[in-house]
């Protein structure tokens, strides 16, 4: 694969998950107690701190999405999922809508910071 594919490969991925993650956070900001989010969130007992995980999840993916800045959004972007893949899980449901940006999330690590993802396995850079 020749490195022009790599990097638009992980741009679109990277453009995909970013794009996911802030409409994601505007819908928790805009969230009423009706809609399906709002329920979600008064279920799950986070619906006093729904804005908060909503800047927090628009500033990694910010920080994610900027060229300079997109190593430590990676680490951080993975925090963030794998936090809602953890909140999922311990209040019975079914993570699988985590996967998808977790999957997007590795799939432009690999491609947009190679760096990285060598440091990850182990090797030497």
């Amino acid at each position: 694969m020749s490195e022009k594919t790599k990097n638009i490969l992980g741009w679109v991925f990277a453009g995909l998950l970013t794009a996911l993650a802030v409409f994601s956070g505007i819908g928790k900001i805009m969230a009423t107690p009706e809609s399906e989010m709002g329920a979600m969130f008064i279920k799950n007992g986070l619906w006093d701190i729904r804005i908060i995980v909503a800047v927090i999840e628009i500033a990694c993916a910010l920080i994610f999405i900027y060229p300079r800045t997109s190593t430590i959004g990676a680490m951080l972007m993975a925090a963030y999922w794998g936090g809602a893949m953890a909140t999922e899980m311990t209040h019975g449901q079914v993570p699988l809508p985590v996967i998808l940006p977790i999957a997007l999330l590795g799939l432009s690590t690999i491609f947009r910071n190679p760096e990285l993802f060598t440091r990850l396995m182990g090797k030497k850079a």
